[in-house]
């Protein structure tokens, strides 16, 4: 069965490991058509700079969201895209599980089922679940609870301690304790 196209893919060839990722994550994707019309289009249209910027399409192309994958460039590069609107300006490298998340979250078309809001943060942390102090990535996180990304699965039920850096805008550090709920292993190399 053939994917429906949820991506709009805007390259010319500098993105073949995205292309791959979404073949990988089974999400439709179709490369460098022109689309004129907003009419059927897909929620997520990700590109390099210069193709976002040459874009075009009958309607107001903010309706849906767009990435641009940026290998260099610098503030007047930022400018431009922001500018223009583009909702996601990611640099390389860019953490694989991190992305993934990130494109799953982006095309997922389903009910919210958390009642709180989350925050997307992508902060290094620092964590306890027994004697030694490890490092990991704060991906998200909300009043309620967190997700955060790990060298290794974490025993569920399991108390864990999370330092929160004073990088955040706290002032200062600050400590939380909690219950790990869930642990996913990542695929290999991701």
């Amino acid at each position: 069965m053939e994917a429906l196209m949820e991506v709009l893919l805007l390259h010319d060839g500098e993105l073949a490991d995205i292309a791959a990722l979404l073949r990988e994550l089974g999400i439709g994707f179709e490369e460098g058509r022109a689309i004129h019309s907003l009419e059927g289009m897909p929620g997520l249209v990700i590109g390099t700079p210069q193709r976002l910027l040459r874009w075009s399409c009958d309607g107001d192309p903010r309706s849906v969201a767009r990435m641009a994958f940026c290998d260099g460039g610098g503030r007047t590069l930022d400018r431009k895209l922001e500018a223009e609107g583009i909702d996601f300006i990611l640099r390389r490298p860019i953490h694989p599980t991190a992305l993934r998340l990130l494109l799953l979250h982006l095309v997922y078309r389903g009910p919210e089922r958390r009642r709180l809001r989350r925050v997307s943060a992508a902060v290094p942390v620092k964590f306890r679940t027994g004697l030694w102090p490890r490092s990991g990535l704060l991906l998200e996180f909300s009043v309620g609870g967190c997700q955060l990304l790990t060298d290794a699965a974490l025993p569920e039920k399991q108390s864990i301690r999370l330092t929160l850096p004073a990088t955040l805008g706290l002032g200062r550090k600050l400590a939380i304790k909690g219950r790990v709920v869930r642990s996913i292993v990542a695929p290999s190399g991701a």
